[in-house]
């Protein structure tokens, strides 16, 4: 549910700037309700109803994500060599904030993109917490099987400070999950749907 404006919160979050008007607005309780089965994974090759290769008239043709935000529109943004990057955002007046996602309940998903390339949807990427884990590895192992691949490496989280970073892959008829745990941030997870390599 959106502040009121001028109300004392969306005032005082308006001072401090986008990010505290996103924490001071944003209510899981606004966000919509998981998809059956493997949660927003249970089509292969799909993320929450939005499919790899659909268009992007196809795209902002779905739903809204969520029924809490009223300002809540689609924003899209052109790149070099005919990618558009798509997501969804609530709109504040001068403020254009990203929304969250319900990815299973109680797990919200942050920084959704859509990605199009030559006017198909090519990759959906995402962000969710590190409490997570267990909810995304099971939904993707049920709707694509045993993970195909699993690395390890290392990556650096300060001066002479590193840990252990996972990457798991699952593949199934023609489209490819990666999840990154952790991802640059050290409690966030990421996802990355796309095309099978």
């Amino acid at each position: 549910m959106p502040l009121p404006r001028r109300s004392p919160r969306w005032l005082a979050a308006r001072a401090l700037g986008a990010a505290a008007l996103l924490v001071a607005s944003w209510p899981l309780t606004g966000l919509a309700a998981p998809s059956a089965g493997a949660g927003p994974f249970a089509e292969v090759g799909a993320f929450d109803g939005a499919r790899l290769g659909m268009t992007i008239a196809a795209w902002k043709a779905l739903p809204l994500p969520t029924t809490g935000p009223t300002h809540l529109a689609r924003a899209c943004a052109q790149g070099a060599g005919g990618l558009v990057t798509c997501r969804y955002a609530d709109v504040y007046g001068a403020y254009d904030l990203p929304q969250a996602h319900r990815l299973y309940p109680a797990r919200p998903a942050w920084r959704v993109r859509y990605q199009f390339l030559n006017g198909r949807l090519a990759a959906i990427s995402l962000r969710t917490s590190i409490d997570a884990y267990n909810d995304v590895v099971s939904g993707l192992t049920r709707a694509y099987g045993k993970p195909r691949r699993t690395r390890v490496d290392r990556v650096a989280v300060g001066p002479g400070q590193s840990r252990a970073r996972v990457r798991t892959t699952w593949a199934r008829s023609g489209a490819q999950v990666e999840l990154t745990d952790p991802s640059a941030n050290p409690v966030r997870l990421s996802l990355r749907l796309a095309a099978a390599r």
